[in-house]
């Protein structure tokens, strides 16, 4: 499968991020955010302005998709505890609440924020802040207003090769490998 085609270091990686995974959602410290998707494995030249240009083009594809069902919204709605039953139940039967439709005028209503990880010890340039002009770290943060609009953006985006080649670190290198290598007829090595 797509697994065995990952370089060994790739499956490092991300079987290193699933174990601090598990370990943090043991912990009563950590937090998770239901309307907050990290977003990792960046390409440096990513602005915060790519990434929500990118997140909103995949949420608008996800909810397109049907990728956020009622069933998600009830499971939420229970999880969180606060409403009874039969308000969870009349919820679920109205599609605005399952998954609210989205605002292409207003994005910022949908999309809170965006944010990208800087190493802002990296000097700065003249004309802006260090933040703005410090490289990117390769990781960051997309908040949503809805539970449903981050989990079908999440659901989009999630190992789906359409958006590695712009986005992911290595992303144009690897599809180019990945071409070569099919080209070939063979899966590489």
């Amino acid at each position: 499968g797509a697994w065995e085609q990952l370089p060994p270091g790739d499956r490092a990686r991300r079987e290193k991020a699933f174990a601090d995974k598990s370990t943090k959602l043991r912990s009563p410290l950590f937090f998770i955010n239901p309307c907050r998707l990290s977003v990792r494995n960046l390409a440096k030249h990513v602005t915060e302005a790519e990434l929500k240009q990118l997140v909103f083009g995949a949420l608008r594809r996800g909810v397109e998709d049907g990728l956020a069902t009622p069933k998600d919204a009830v499971s939420h709605w229970r999880a969180g505890g606060e409403l009874p039953h039969a308000e969870v139940m009349r919820r679920a039967t109205d599609p605005d609440l399952v998954c609210p439709p989205l605002n292409e005028k207003n994005v910022r209503e949908v999309m809170p924020s965006t944010f990208i990880e800087r190493d802002v010890s990296r000097g700065k340039k003249a004309g802006g802040s260090d933040a703005q002009l410090a490289p990117s770290r390769g990781f960051g943060w997309v908040d949503f207003a809805h539970h449903a609009h981050a989990l079908a953006a999440l659901r989009q985006l999630n190992n789906n090769p359409e958006y590695s080649a712009e986005y992911a670190a290595g992303g144009r290198a690897a599809a180019e490998l990945a071409k070569r290598r099919k080209g070939k007829g063979g899966k590489g090595r």
